[in-house]
């Protein structure tokens, strides 16, 4: 998700964060950030927490295919 888009929208897994909650933030220049958040997948597959067809797992599938862009755009 986009920045603006996570922090505007009320619903965000962000925002709906409680305000004492400890949260970690993946930033899409960060070469790291699209594995770690295919082996956040594979974690909560291989936990039985997630279904491969769950919008969670979709969702994070989508943001690291675009972190990847992001970095490949910031090259050119």
């Amino acid at each position: 998700m986009i920045k603006r888009d996570e922090l505007s929208d009320p619903t965000s897994r962000l925002n709906r964060a409680s305000e004492d909650e400890p949260v970690f933030v993946l930033r899409g220049a960060d070469i790291c950030a699209p594995d770690t958040i295919l082996f956040w997948i594979l974690s909560r597959l291989t936990a039985g927490w997630n279904q491969e067809d769950d919008n969670q797992v979709k969702e994070a599938q989508v943001i690291a295919a675009d972190m990847v862009k992001y970095r490949a755009m910031r090259k050119s």
